[in-house]
């Protein structure tokens, strides 16, 4: 019995010693089972780090599996200095747009439609580089030239087919409030204007007409031209002495969308 317990004290010293020397050596395996739970170890990254508070750590930003577009989009940061506002690198701003009101631009009227129709194929024999355009205008105290008040209307139709033969324009039968009708040879601005025109047509053996107040707003039409030379000036003056009644104007011209 002695004999067998000195002989398991000494296997037991030899299973001890050899444990140890394993351990000893670095044996992956050995070292293992002496940590704590080691299953339970995770490695961390260097921003967990910082938040831990690990001396040294640095944060860097650790690529994304689902970027999202605008930082895909987003082009690589550079060292360059970014361009100043001053230099002409810089983004050209808008382009500054004329100042129209500096621009100016000659009117010519008022007339009626008649009047429009003919003063236009006057305008279009100068061959200006530039068509007029048409301003509307409303006049409140505008004046007429009438033959006077006609108990019918198949009388003022009659009248009107006899001024239509003598090649008279500009011809309408209108009410001419209770005492009839009556036929209009043209509304116009003033009264020197509706004079002038009855006395032509007075020279062209038209009889008994009278100038009257026209007693109803008229919307006439203004002709402009945009920046007119000066020879188209003269020119333009020269036409007015035809138009009785219109005037010829430099104003600003009109602001364009």
């Amino acid at each position: 019995m002695r004999l067998a317990v000195i002989v398991l004290l000494i296997a037991n010293a030899l299973v001890f010693a050899y444990v140890q020397l394993g351990r000893t050596t670095g044996r992956e395996p050995d070292r293992l089972d002496d940590q704590l739970n080691p299953n339970a170890i995770r490695l961390i990254g260097q921003r967990e780090a910082a938040a831990l508070g690990v001396a040294g750590a640095r944060v860097v930003e650790e690529p994304r599996d689902n970027p999202s577009p605008s930082a895909a989009a987003a082009p690589a940061p550079s060292d360059a200095p970014a361009p100043d506002a001053q230099t002409p690198s810089a983004a050209a701003p808008e382009a500054a747009k004329p100042d129209q009101s500096a621009i100016a631009c000659l009117e010519w009227g008022p007339f009626s439609d008649t009047e429009r129709a003919r003063a236009e194929a006057d305008v279009r024999a100068l061959a200006l580089t530039g068509a007029p355009t048409r301003r509307a205008v409303q006049l409140t105290d505008a004046w007429w030239v009438n033959v006077g008040a006609l108990t019918a209307r198949a009388s003022a139709e009659r009248r009107l087919a006899d001024l239509q033969s003598k090649s008279i324009d500009d011809l309408s039968v209108v009410d001419y409030g209770a005492t009839g009708f009556t036929v209009s040879l043209g509304v116009y601005r003033s009264e020197a204007a509706a004079t002038a025109r009855a006395r032509a047509l007075a020279a062209r053996g038209v009889a008994d007409l009278r100038v009257e107040p026209w007693k109803q707003p008229i919307t006439l039409t203004m002709l402009v031209i945009r920046d007119p030379a000066k020879s188209v000036v003269a020119q333009f003056a020269a036409l007015q002495a035809r138009y009785a009644g219109t005037e010829l104007k430099a104003n600003a011209c009109p602001v364009q969308p």
